[in-house]
């Protein structure tokens, strides 16, 4: 039986990449420079290939979901000029959390390892949000902040695994935009979850957020129960996306030979005598307004 309110999920559909990506490649002016924007659709199918190759042999492909979509390139910043596509991957929060924990399962552990080892093939642009979910269940600043534990915590695991090159953002929406209607098992197993966004720039993932997930609240087997579900959300004014970044104990630097220079804010390690420097920078944001569509600019948090 279809849902009621499927059809408002603007384009969101089960990904299905094409067999050779190298088809996507949108060809310039110039055949010895190649911008970014050129590779976008390409490096999107190879995301969507990696990851589904790389699930598939785990013991936990038959939890997982993908789905891809795009965001216009109207309501991205005046430099990007090009429609961004964004890549959803979805797994049941049981995957990752027991019940009232942000403590990762060992199962979860798994997950982290495939979607660390695919973003280790990303270019350096890449963006992943990490987004939580929760169901009606419990009060609503309870399940609010549950959520963004349970996706600092797998952002947090992800940036530790060595993931530098791309940038990784927690982010949590409680119970505030359930995915199926109903007060039963099913509905709250499907509520419940936590989302994998990529995207080749953060702006496009919040973006994506404020324009489609909302329309995607709420499918029920009839528009009266899709409506009266809709009646019940409780969507805040504002949310916050923030940047997870490694810290020294992340990267193990204590055991590999470590100085802190306070004054220039930088760390060097010195790893089998070669020495690198790391930018100690803080975090980065991104609010979204759900309610208005819109999304602020990226700040830098504090």
């Amino acid at each position: 039986m279809a849902l009621a309110g499927a059809a408002s999920a603007q384009g969101m559909r089960r990904a299905v990449p094409p067999a050779d990506c190298l088809s996507l490649y949108a060809p310039g002016p110039d055949p010895y420079l190649v911008d970014w924007r050129q590779m976008v659709e390409v490096e999107h199918c190879d995301r969507m290939k990696r990851l589904q190759r790389l699930t598939s042999l785990s013991t936990l492909q038959n939890s997982v979901e993908f789905y891809d979509a795009s965001v216009a390139a109207d309501r991205l910043p005046p430099d990007v000029n090009v429609k961004i596509p964004l890549l959803r991957v979805v797994f049941p929060d049981r995957v990752f959390f027991d019940t009232d924990s942000a403590d990762m399962r060992p199962e979860a552990w798994e997950i982290v390892r495939i979607v660390a080892a695919s973003l280790r093939s990303e270019p350096p642009d890449v963006a992943l949000f990490v987004v939580g979910h929760a169901d009606e269940r419990g009060p609503n600043d309870y399940n609010y902040n549950l959520s963004i534990d349970r996706a600092n915590a797998l952002a947090e695991a992800l940036v530790g695994s060595g993931v530098n090159v791309a940038s990784v953002w927690r982010l949590g929406f409680g119970e505030d935009m359930p995915l199926v209607a109903g007060s039963n098992e099913y509905s709250w197993s499907r509520n419940r979850r936590i989302e994998f966004l990529f995207a080749a720039r953060p702006e496009a993932i919040p973006a994506w957020i404020v324009d489609q997930q909302l329309d995607m609240t709420c499918q029920a087997s009839t528009l009266a129960e899709a409506e009266a579900c809709k009646a019940k959300l409780e969507v805040k004014p504002v949310y916050t996306a923030l940047e997870v970044l490694a810290s020294a104990e992340d990267l193990d630097l204590a055991s590999q030979g470590v100085t802190v220079n306070a004054t220039s804010e930088k760390t060097v390690v010195n790893v089998q005598q070669e020495k690198r420097t790391l930018e100690l920078r803080k975090p980065r944001k991104i609010q979204l307004y759900p309610v208005n569509r819109k999304v602020g600019e990226i700040e830098v948090e504090g």
